[in-house]
């Protein structure tokens, strides 16, 4: 991340070793530089961290929420390095202020304003392999992105879809339903949801297609 001439960086990575948890094997914590430095960082267990060393990618899509601290009002960027190191993934940089998102694989720096009232969590970043129901770029680019953080199922639309309403369906691993609703047409949908199951199947049916994402919780 860089504002003017100042600089954070966060490393994530997805080590055969490393875990859902905050463990010392690969994490590292946080340690703020000066007071007028923006700082980048990722929470795993309440733990702020300056290395983030998730368990290896499988096929379902892990979210990362990325916090921001010490913002100053201005212009800021924010650029992935080594995405070439996890071949076949696909990286998105999801905006929750804005509710843009962008491929940082195709498009490595994003742009953007921040003010001093911005909440601290105002990124999400999605490693996904593949997707279920379309091509993953014919979604992530197109239409509809689905991405799951604290709590909060999380639907981003742009484009012709972006003005289109929808139904919303949640199941378990087992198929049964265990929750769905109407979603009107705006460009960010945030629905509050929390389940003792360890991954759910979203489904989203949108003006004659439709997108499903297996989501860990």
């Amino acid at each position: 991340m860089n504002h003017q001439t100042k600089g954070n960086t966060l490393f994530i990575g997805f080590p055969d070793n490393g875990t859902a948890h905050f463990d010392f094997r690969g994490d590292a914590h946080k340690l703020y530089s000066a007071a007028d430095v923006p700082q980048l960082f990722a929470i795993e267990d309440g733990e702020k961290l300056c290395i983030n060393a998730n368990k290896p990618l499988g096929n379902e899509m892990i979210s990362i929420p990325l916090y921001i601290d010490q913002v100053e009002n201005g212009e800021y960027s924010l650029s992935m390095s080594k995405g070439e190191n996890i071949p076949g993934v696909q990286i998105v940089l999801k905006d929750l202020k804005t509710g843009f998102q962008q491929d940082l694989k195709k498009y490595p720096t994003y742009n953007y304003s921040a003010s001093e009232s911005d909440e601290l969590q105002r990124f999400v970043i999605a490693f996904h392999q593949n997707a279920y129901g379309f091509e993953e770029e014919e979604i992530i680019d197109d239409l509809v992105g689905i991405y799951y953080a604290n709590g909060v199922i999380c639907i981003t639309s742009k484009g012709v879809a972006e003005f289109e309403s929808a139904d919303l369906y949640v199941f378990n691993l087992l198929g049964q339903e265990i929750h769905s609703q109407g979603i009107a047409s705006v460009e960010l949908i945030r629905i509050p949801f929390n389940s003792d199951q360890e991954y759910i199947i979203v489904k989203l049916i949108k003006n004659g297609f439709y997108i499903v994402e297996k989501i860990k919780l």
